[in-house]
């Protein structure tokens, strides 16, 4: 075996032939996972009306407190609602948040459903796929060279030897799904900076992750906040009813 012009490079190139189209496969996959996520974030009215929310809330216990109104938020700070105290402190920001959309605005409850591709997308690496995207495209180069060094020297290969005429069917084909990725890649690389800016972001340096990531929490804690409040009204209707809170008042200054 080890007479075989350009043994190794025989192998490594066969080797990368195998596993080629399914990396190309779960390349696609992720980018199409990022790029489906962000394009729900820009596209969901529920998750839009739930940010207006939080910042009329927020300004509500700025003016309770004489602090100065806010016209904007960061998006990370969405996943410190659960730990942030109303001025009774007998609730959280998140459970005045729950009642809130329970109450007033029950359409909001789907928020989580139109954004069903956020919890995926947290789980990738986006700075990794354009790693992986090069490393493919280096090691397409490298076995283009390795190609071309074989056609030069063809005349010391035994007549039956198929091994270039099958890469080069795989280089050719291989490439046209290179290309492929890379326009999608650049897609992808659009649709995230139009969230990032969207959310108010600065698109160059955001993580998308990071975004992806805190979004994802915070719909969690929302939808399980909004499980147990379900559960105390439910079980509020089988005890003597309670009086009132401020917490009520304070959903009434909302607007729709």
């Amino acid at each position: 075996m080890v007479r075989i012009p350009g043994y190794l490079d025989r192998l490594k190139s066969m080797l990368f032939k195998t596993t080629f189209d399914e990396k190309c496969a779960e390349v696609e996959k992720n980018l199409m996972v990022i790029k489906e996520a962000s394009e729900q974030i820009l596209q969901s009215r529920a998750f839009a009306k739930i940010l207006e929310l939080v910042l009329a809330m927020g300004n509500q216990l700025n003016k309770a407190s004489d602090k100065p109104t806010a016209s904007a938020f960061k998006v990370t700070s969405l996943n410190q609602l659960d730990s942030t105290k109303t001025m009774d402190k007998k609730k959280s920001f998140l459970d005045v948040l729950v009642q809130a959309v329970h109450e007033k605005f029950p359409h909001l409850l789907s928020t989580s459903a139109e954004l069903s591709q956020v919890s995926s997308a947290e789980r990738i690496h986006y700075q990794d796929i354009g790693k992986e995207i090069t490393e493919l495209q280096l090691v397409l180069k490298r076995i283009s060279e390795t190609m071309d060094q074989l056609s030069a020297d063809a005349k010391h290969y035994a007549a039956e030897d198929s091994f270039q005429e099958v890469m080069e069917h795989f280089v050719c084909s291989a490439e046209d799904a290179m290309q492929h990725l890379k326009r999608l890649q650049s897609d992808t690389e659009e649709q995230v900076s139009r969230m990032l800016v969207y959310l108010g972001e600065k698109a160059k340096s955001a993580d998308s992750k990071t975004i992806f990531s805190t979004i994802s929490t915070f719909l969690a804690k929302f939808d399980n906040s909004h499980r147990l409040y379900v559960r105390k009204i439910e079980a509020d209707l089988l005890s003597p009813r309670s009086p009132g809170s401020d917490v009520s008042q304070f959903i009434g200054g909302l607007s729709s």
